[in-house]
């Protein structure tokens, strides 16, 4: 079986678990999910206003992109393309936490990563630095914490 097949095999069990994931929380979240441009898609936008709304793009270059509450991370690899079913209950469980490390003098923005909890592996670690901050040598920095709440109440 070529790796194609393989990933396309793959995609099929993602994409049945995704929408039967759909079909549960309706009741808790607008929810869109179909192929978009080649790619596939799904989004959540929790009807509690302090749960996490999100939108994963899962694209056919074995890539994914993926917006968890507004901070958006782009070309991330495929290996983790089984966790994802995983990483979206964990979104709706409430288990994310964005941190936006910021200088504690000047508020400037350094750096935001976004931790989504899937047990036993990091592949929810989201990172992102600033491009336009100055550099963080010899500067105190600190964490701006964002939590929040489960999709069902």
């Amino acid at each position: 079986m070529s790796s194609n097949d393989i990933l396309r095999k793959q995609l099929k069990h993602v994409i049945a678990a995704l929408e039967t994931w759909a079909k549960e929380m309706a009741p808790w979240a607008k929810i869109e999910l179909g192929p978009l441009n080649g790619a596939w898609r799904i989004s959540a936008v929790p009807h509690a206003p302090t749960a996490c709304p999100f939108e994963i793009v899962i694209r056919p270059d074995r890539k994914f992109d993926i917006n968890v509450g507004g901070e958006i991370y782009e070309d991330q690899p495929f290996d983790a393309l089984t966790d994802i079913p995983q990483m979206v209950r964990s979104i709706a469980n409430g288990r994310v936490l964005i941190r936006r490390w910021r200088g504690q003098a000047t508020g400037i923005l350094y750096s935001t990563e976004t931790l989504i909890d899937l047990p036993g592996t990091d592949e929810g670690h989201f990172r992102r630095p600033n491009p336009d901050a100055p550099s963080i040598e010899g500067v105190e920095v600190e964490a701006e914490v964002e939590a929040f709440a489960p999709y069902r109440r």
